[in-house]
């Protein structure tokens, strides 16, 4: 039976895991068209199912010890049983989110709905280790490696999810098929339980002295554990929203950074060395440096370079991390207490993150201060003979060198004045490459490498102050907003590194609407077309920004703008920011919440025109665009109706995805891409790309004499609310 028992733990743990990380972006997934559609969603989706490994950890190390080992292993097979037999997966479709404390509401509807479920399968892995532990076996002093075994099946389930699971199956049908996954790990588990159970234990030696008790661990130890799993899973969560916020909220993306998370534990916990850990010390503080500076220059519009640069960082931090836990780890009585700590510092890194963060700071100030807390954490190198001398310089010399950049950057006003902006930046590289060398130099001193990464991302904040003026700064559960004073009296709405809007409050430009809705573009061009005509008297309006679009609005005509951001209502309102909405001339009303859950409530025919222009910084909430929303906004159109959607996007080719989506449902449309000329680019145009859609091309005759709008492309039957396949819409 020993022969058998280590495949079996090593299978058992694998399903069960794979079961967990399955279930993660699937439920992600079926929550985006209740919850808004952005980053936010999955992160607080992702904090929650640490919350729920912690108490699956907990449950695992406190259950044994007030239960016999046999006792408790059948109770944890039955209530897995029964948690199988309560199923199938919840689709929250009639789930409404509130306007406010989002993030509590979805913690509560998940741990009623999956909750149970989700703590008793993480369990598991723990509890078939100390099963393991608790016998004769060879391998039971040291199971970690079963462990490795665990990531391992979460890792394969993640890749799998956004490449095989997503573009072939429907979230019905990945639902189903999870069911009797969850069947074939209770049978798994089970006979995992009678294998180990059987096992003789460790056999009694009589003529040897009995065991010495268990040292008790130094409480600096288990501080030390949970920090070092605190730091990566913040982390964890600050480079997805930084990744998804700016591309689209899909599982594809969420996916990258959570798998790499599971990579690093693979090659941590792996039984042999992978990768040896000084060598990724080194890498670590060679890749710290540039994230640094990165930060300090605010790069923009670069995400096929920064999303690899921040990924690698987060995965070569993350792997010094787990393999200084590996390192700690105590022997295999203990391994449900280790275990219990590294989940409760994952739940704390991504309770801060969701929970703490977006009340103390108001931008995403989480991430570099969990960089400068890592490299904190660094081993120390050799002695030096004077150690007083040297820690000294660990204050002294970083800040000299952020002196250096504070005073370097000043002189490089008069720089860009004198010698224009290009030379201005050659000098900012060559001085931030010259501090960051020095920086690198300091990777041996923990205290002195993070106080040189903390000046450089400090005199970045300090720097981009002084380029911009912000007038406002603010952070909600849907992400950062910033309202920058970008000419003397020109204002601009930022979410993450996307403008939302700009508004320019000298008299005579004050009504024009700037950026992608100015007048000589496709917006433009659709409101100058049905002008007058009955379709105008009622438009409703996904997506608010800095209300640009109201500027169109006539004379007995009604409005009417659905934001699911309360925070960007706020600034739309606030006529010291932008006044669009309080200059009007027509009637201008605004509904906060999720505008299909809203649009839905409305009658049907209620609508003339309704324009799709919601984007949280540059991602898309595809559940906008799939093919039952466009049904749904067929429904609520009067007769000679009009759809406008914004297609403008960095990452995503939306055109063939609306055009497919539209042609499944009988719409017919146009699409035109406008580029600015040099003189338009001077009064704030920027280029846009729109759809119009209608029941009948005939419906769409005020734009067929423009040559500039086209047929669209078309590349299959669009997006569902059940299957998405971002692959063929990503811009490669």
């Amino acid at each position: 039976m020993s022969a058998i028992l280590i495949p079996l733990c090593a299978s058992t743990l694998l399903v069960t895991s794979a079961l967990l990380f399955v279930l993660e972006p699937l439920v992600g997934k079926s929550l985006l068209p209740v919850a808004g559609g952005g980053a936010a969603v999955w992160t607080t989706a992702v904090a929650f199912f640490q919350l729920a490994l912690l108490a699956g950890y907990a449950y695992a190390h406190i259950g044994p010890s007030w239960l016999t080992p046999r006792r408790h292993a059948a109770i944890h097979v039955f209530l897995l049983a029964c948690v199988a037999a309560a199923l199938p997966l919840p689709a929250p479709s009639n789930w409404v989110a509130p306007a406010e404390r989002e993030a509590i509401w979805l913690f509560g509807r998940l741990a009623v709905s999956i909750g149970p479920c989700f703590v008793l399968l993480a369990a598991t892995a723990p509890l078939v280790q100390r099963w393991l532990a608790s016998t004769r076996h060879r391998e039971a002093r040291d199971p970690y490696f079963l462990y490795a075994a665990s990531n391992a099946g979460s890792l394969l389930a993640l890749l799998a999810y956004p490449v095989v699971i997503e573009p072939l199956f429907g979230l019905e049908e990945q639902r189903h098929t999870w069911r009797f996954g969850l069947w074939f790990a209770v049978v798994l588990v089970g006979a995992c339980a009678t294998l180990t159970l059987r096992t003789p234990p460790p056999a009694a030696d009589s003529r040897a002295d009995p065991p010495a008790p268990a040292a008790a661990l130094p409480p600096r130890i288990r501080w030390r554990w949970l920090v070092l799993a605190a730091i990566p899973s913040s982390l964890l969560l600050s480079v997805t929203s930084y990744v998804t916020t700016d591309v689209v909220a899909l599982p594809l993306l969420w996916i990258v950074p959570l798998a790499l998370y599971l990579l690093t534990f693979i090659i941590a916990f792996a039984r042999r060395a992978i990768v040896p850990s000084r060598r990724v010390l080194r890498v670590q503080a060679f890749m710290l440096v540039p994230v640094a500076a990165e930060m300090f220059l605010h790069t923009q519009a670069a995400a096929p370079v920064l999303v690899p640069l921040h990924a690698l960082t987060f995965f070569v931090t993350a792997l010094a991390c787990h393999q200084a836990l590996a390192a700690s780890r105590p022997t295999g009585p203990r391994s449900t207490e280790f275990y219990l700590i590294v989940a409760a510092g994952g739940a704390l890194g991504g309770l801060c993150n969701v929970f703490l963060a977006p009340v103390v700071f108001r931008g995403l100030y989480e991430y570099p201060l969990a960089l400068v807390a890592v490299a904190l954490l660094r081993p120390p190198g050799d002695a030096v003979s004077d150690e007083r001398r040297a820690r000294r310089l660990d204050l002294a010399l970083p800040l000299a060198l952020g002196a250096v950049l504070l005073l370097g950057t000043r002189g490089l006003r008069a720089v860009e004045a004198t010698a224009g902006a290009k030379s201005g930046f050659v000098l900012l590289v060559v001085l931030l490459s010259a501090v960051g060398t020095a920086g690198y130099a300091f990777r041996a001193r923990p205290l002195r490498f993070a106080l040189v990464l903390a000046a450089i991302i400090g005199a970045g904040a300090t720097y981009a102050k002084g380029s911009t003026r912000t007038l406002f700064a603010g952070r909600s559960f849907y992400g950062v907003h910033k309202v920058v004073l970008e000419t003397p009296t020109t204002r601009t709405l930022w979410h993450g590194n996307t403008r939302h809007g700009s508004q320019d409050m000298a008299p005579e430009r004050r009504g024009e609407p700037l950026t992608y809705y100015h007048r000589t573009g496709p917006m433009g061009g659709v409101m100058t077309a049905w002008q007058g005509r009955p379709q105008r008297r009622r438009v409703g309006v996904v997506g608010l920004g800095a209300g640009s679009l109201a500027a169109y609005a006539a004379p007995g005509e009604h409005w009417t703008f659905f934001e699911i951001d309360e925070a960007v209502i706020d600034i739309a309102r606030d006529r010291g920011l932008f006044s669009f909405l309080g200059d009007a001339r027509g009637k201008v009303d605004v509904v906060l919440g999720d505008a299909r859950l809203s649009i839905a409530a409305a009658p049907d025919g209620a609508f003339g025109v309704l324009v799709l222009d919601a984007f949280s910084s540059d991602a898309v909430p595809a559940h906008l665009l799939t093919r039952e929303a466009i049904a749904l906004y067929l429904r609520k159109l009067g007769p000679g109706g009009l759809i406008a959607v914004h297609l403008s996007n960095r990452m995503l080719d939306l055109e063939p995805v609306v055009a497919g989506g539209a042609a499944a449902v009988g719409c017919s449309g146009l699409v035109r891409f406008d580029n600015p000329t040099e003189a338009e680019a001077r009064a704030s145009k920027t280029a846009s790309h729109w759809m119009v859609l209608a029941r009948s091309p005939a419906d769409l005759a005020p734009l067929a004499t423009d040559a500039r709008w086209v047929p669209p492309r078309r590349n299959g039957p669009g997006w569902t609310d059940d299957a998405f396949n971002l692959w063929r819409a990503l811009r490669l």
